[in-house]
């Protein structure tokens, strides 16, 4: 080895070891480690912040967007009236066969799914505007109005 290069490892080692000695002889003071027995009883008695743990069933569900009560078949006035079967419910309040056939074909089979029924559902459904008129005159005689 060169040297110069013995001189340099030399001086590392030297410069190594005067800063492990410096760092093992620190004074507590210089350390940042100097605290009072009074300090660290009054950190120990501070209270601590209460972090309350998230459990998604305490709180309510988000709000579902429902279309408002004009747009809906059974209006928010009123409450579902009693089960009956699709026949039984358009026979009791004279539906058409035509009205009753296309509900049928659409799937329903009884008269409590016709609460979540929208208007816009029956114009897509295709259903003319008198015979939405009957069909909602049907849910009102068949609802129960809420007090």
């Amino acid at each position: 080895m060169s040297p110069v290069l013995l001189q340099r490892k030399a001086t590392q080692d030297a410069k190594a070891a005067a800063d492990v000695k410096a760092a093992t002889t620190a004074s507590p003071s210089t350390s940042g480690l100097n605290i009072s027995i009074l300090e660290l009883a009054m950190l120990m008695r501070q209270p601590q912040p209460q972090f309350r743990p998230f459990y998604p069933h305490q709180y309510p569900p988000a709000p579902v967007a429902v279309p408002g009560p004009s747009l809906m078949l059974l209006p928010t006035s009123h409450s579902v009236g009693p089960s009956l079967s699709l026949n039984g419910f358009c026979k009791q309040y004279d539906l058409t066969t035509a009205i009753c056939e296309k509900l049928r074909n659409e799937g329903f089979t009884g008269s409590h799914p016709l609460q979540y029924v929208a208007i816009a559902d029956l114009k897509e459904m295709g259903f003319k505007y008198g015979k939405i008129a009957s069909l909602k005159d049907a849910v009102m005689h068949w609802s129960v109005l809420l007090e």
